[in-house]
């Protein structure tokens, strides 16, 4: 029994040392804002009004700065762990004003819809990107031009997860339906609960993936149907129009105002290149996108969304 403990004590320090996140419920602009480093406003409100973000512009032509750490040229910038992306470096190939980071993406072979061997299961780690290996049962064939990592079933007991009356097999991966943007894995000491070390939320590495839109002061993109990561940016033109709410319009009209970024400021504004929107306010969406709908909704940032990328 003590063994056992001592395990799980062991992993869950792991799991902390890794800087694997806490499992939370977070979505949208609340999760995009917290991996940014903002300050919420007011501090410790459940309904934030905006938020306060470290400046993104800091990245010089010789220099990337992530997280707040600044990183030379040619510096390696470590990723998350459980992130797809390898090789991140602050690169500038084309001389630009400020340098980016540049990632390598892993791709891992059940990405690519690659078989797995027969009578065998991919095997995961909370901290990997890609499977670690294959579980399969004893009688599975054994293949010698295979230098994947295998370990054989117990023929005698085999450890599975009881998750909400579900069972997961040793070693694989779940998502839960209640942390839609977490992931799990069953592994020796998994309680029932979908808790860490067994659990953590799933990274979106902004900074790493999309470090250039940030400077260049674009919005984020995400998919109406999961609100979990950005997949994309919307970047400023000069194309865009304000598109006033009708609160800002009866603020407008009150003020006798003649230009649509005189508006009278209610409150916190949200910055999309040389446009202030208040909340409420939306950006006209792009001819050559008009599922494309993005609105002021928690400031600073403009919040985009769309149908399909």
């Amino acid at each position: 029994m003590f063994q056992v403990q001592f395990i799980i004590l062991s992993f869950a320090l792991i799991f902390v040392n890794l800087g694997l996140g806490e499992v939370t419920k977070d979505v949208g602009m609340v999760r995009f804002y917290k991996e940014l480093g903002c300050k919420m406003k007011p501090a410790g409100s459940k309904d934030p009004v905006s938020y306060e973000c470290p400046s993104q512009t800091q990245s010089t032509e010789k220099s990337c700065v992530i997280k707040g750490k600044t990183y030379q040229l040619g510096d390696d910038i470590e990723a998350e762990p459980g992130v797809c992306l390898a090789a991140c470096r602050c690169l500038n190939p084309l001389k630009a004003k400020r340098a980016k980071v540049i990632c390598a993406n892993l791709e891992c072979p059940e990405h690519f819809g690659v078989p797995v061997r027969k009578q065998c299961t991919r095997m995961y780690s909370i901290d990997k990107c890609c499977a670690t290996g294959l579980l399969c049962d004893p009688a599975a064939p054994k293949d010698p031009n295979d230098s994947t990592k295998v370990i054989f079933k117990s023929t005698t007991s085999n450890f599975t997860c009881n998750v909400g009356g579900v069972k997961h097999d040793e070693h694989s991966k779940y998502y839960p339906n209640e942390l839609p943007c977490s992931r799990c894995v069953c592994m020796q000491g998994h309680d029932g609960t979908n808790k860490a070390p067994w659990c953590a939320d799933i990274p979106c590495s902004i900074e790493l993936r999309f470090n250039k839109e940030l400077q260049d002061g674009c919005a984020p993109v995400f998919i109406k149907t999961s609100q979990c990561c950005p997949l994309q940016f919307r970047c400023p033109s000069k194309e865009d129009k304000v598109v006033l709410s009708s609160t800002t319009t009866a603020s407008v009209k009150k003020a006798d105002s003649k230009a649509v970024n005189d508006a009278a400021k209610l409150g916190p504004q949200c910055i999309f290149g040389d446009l202030k929107l208040n909340i409420g306010d939306k950006l006209s969406s792009p001819v050559s996108d008009t599922d494309l709908d993005c609105i002021c909704q928690i400031p600073p940032f403009v919040t985009c969304s769309k149908t399909t990328l």
